[in-house]
C-alpha cells in the first residue's frame, strides 16, 4: 500500500519526535545496491551452490551443446566437483571421455574457476 502525502507528513512528525527535530530520512536504497547483497547473503545461507546449478540449467544446452543436453543436466556440487546426471549408461561414458575437458574449460571461463574444480558423472536419480 502506497503513502499518500498526508501520511507521509504524519508519518514524519512521529519520526522528528522519536529521533529529534533534525530527523531527515534517508534515501531509499537502490536496486542495484539490494542486488549486491544477494550473493554475500546467500553463500551466508550455504545456499551458493544452487544457485550455482541454478545458473548452469540456464547455460548448460550452451555450455555442453543441444545434443548433450538432452542426455544430461547439472545435478549437484560436491566440494567443488560438479555432479553431472546422465539418462544412460552409454551416454555416461561417451560423455565422460568427450565431454569433460572441453566442458571444464567452459565453465572456467564463464565462472569463477574455484567453484568447479572437477566434473563426475553419475546415472540420473529422477529417471
Amino acid at each position: 500500500m502506497r503513502r499518500t502525502a498526508k501520511q507521509d507528513a504524519g508519518w514524519l512528525a512521529v519520526q522528528k519526535d522519536r529521533w529529534g527535530a533534525g530527523y531527515q530520512p534517508k534515501a531509499a536504497t537502490s536496486q542495484k545496491e539490494v542486488a549486491g547483497l544477494v550473493p554475500g547473503i546467500m553463500k551466508g545461507w550455504g545456499l551458493s551452490s544452487e544457485t550455482l546449478i541454478h545458473d548452469l540449467g540456464e547455460d548448460w544446452a550452451e555450455l555442453v551443446g543441444e545434443q548433450n543436453a538432452a542426455h544430461c543436466r547439472p545435478g549437484r556440487l560436491e566440494d567443488k566437483t560438479l555432479v553431472i546426471y546422465v539418462t544412460h549408461q552409454v551416454w555416461l561414458s561417451a560423455l565422460r571421455q568427450v565431454l569433460s575437458r572441453t566442458l571444464m574449460a567452459r565453465l572456467h571461463e564463464r565462472y569463477d574457476k574455484n567453484k568447479v574444480k572437477g566434473l563426475r558423472y553419475e546415472m540420473d536419480p529422477d529417471l
